[in-house]
């Protein structure tokens, strides 16, 4: 089966870091579908995800890496009956599922990661989200380790809520969903980890 126009148009609907918002609406069984989907992608191309969250979400050049990752794996696309999240939790499911794979643990990642220099935010929300994979990586290592959309989840989530406040230097008040925190945290642990000033993120 080939991956349909819907789940394309989703794909390069945008990340989520600057639009937490697709998220809002999604359904736990959505949810667990694009989880789902965006392990798969990592799973069978660890290279070409690693290479894409790498990128800026704002540019072509990142929406185009997200694409060919869905055609180069239509096998992952097993829900097609009820795919309706678009391009942030996939995204965030793909940068859990590469943290995962080694044989640190997560929290450890990101503790050894905080040492060094940050990455450069994009956003005000990804500002926040990368000020909290820095300064409570135990917290965020047992938020990722939860299940979408479940009580553990939300627990974690609330255990650091007043963290983001703390975070949160724009000087507005960011509304943004469980879901689309947990995406935007996955995807900014990513790069912390990995090192978020890489050449590969100017392309565009």
């Amino acid at each position: 089966m080939s991956v349909g126009p819907i789940l394309l148009g989703a794909l390069v609907s945008g990340l989520g870091p600057a639009e937490p918002t697709e998220a809002s609406t999604s359904t736990p069984e959505a949810r667990a579908a694009a989880q789902t989907f965006g392990e798969c992608l990592a799973d069978r191309s660890p290279e070409l995800s690693a290479e894409t969250l790498r990128r800026d979400f704002r540019t072509t050049a990142y929406k185009n890496s997200l694409l060919q990752l869905a055609r180069v794996n239509e096998g992952c696309f097993r829900t097609s009956g009820t795919m309706r999240s678009g391009g942030l939790l996939i995204a965030g499911a793909m940068a859990e599922r590469l943290l995962e794979r080694g044989s640190v643990p997560v929290n450890v990642q990101l503790a050894r990661a905080a040492m060094e220099p940050a990455p450069q935010p994009r956003t005000p929300a990804e500002a926040v989200a990368i000020c909290l994979v820095r300064s409570v990586p135990d917290d965020v290592g047992r938020l990722l380790a939860t299940e979408v959309a479940s009580e553990a989840e939300t627990a974690a989530l609330r255990g650091i809520d007043s963290v983001a406040r703390l975070c949160n230097r724009s000087g507005h008040e960011l509304q943004i969903s469980d879901a689309g925190m947990r995406s935007i945290l996955a995807a900014a642990a990513f790069r912390s980890v990995q090192g978020g000033n890489q050449a590969s993120e100017a392309g565009n």
